[in-house]
């Protein structure tokens, strides 16, 4: 693959994960206002916590994806590794800080935030590297 292709890999990538975080935070909403669920700016707020998680982890993740294909492709291997149980790594740093500022009680929405947009990303992310890692390691 060209530089050109794997960046424009990389756009489509981006934007197929932001449509989706997005659809999924008014999925959240919709489902929070069909059930009628009276702690409704809680989970919204969750939502958008998770949501600002997830634009900024799919930025980096891509980016530096996006530099490893281009110049250092025999690293891509080790790099999917590093990402996923970064990531991982990363959601519970988040909801041990969130538990510890808004008390173990009240973590719930925010933990269910975090695990779908987790979920979502990992899905999305794990077929986007092995399609990606398919055509970089076949071309050659």
């Amino acid at each position: 693959m060209t530089k050109e292709q794997i960046r424009t890999n990389a756009v489509r990538h981006l934007w197929i994960c932001a449509l989706s975080v997005a659809a999924l935070h008014v999925a959240l909403i919709v489902v929070c206002k069909c059930f009628e669920i009276k702690e409704i700016s809680i989970y919204t707020k969750a939502s958008s916590w998770a949501v600002a998680f997830s634009f900024v982890e799919l930025f980096v993740v891509v980016n530096i994806w996006k530099w490893i294909a281009s110049s250092h492709l025999d690293y891509l291997p080790t790099y999917h590794t590093a990402v996923s149980g970064f990531r991982m790594l990363l959601v519970l740093i988040i909801l041990g800080i969130i538990t510890m500022v808004i008390g173990r009680d009240n973590v719930a929405p925010y933990a269910v935030a975090f695990l779908a947009y987790y979920a979502v990303l990992l899905i999305l992310h794990s077929v986007f590297f092995a399609k990606m890692t398919n055509k970089l390691f076949t071309k050659q």
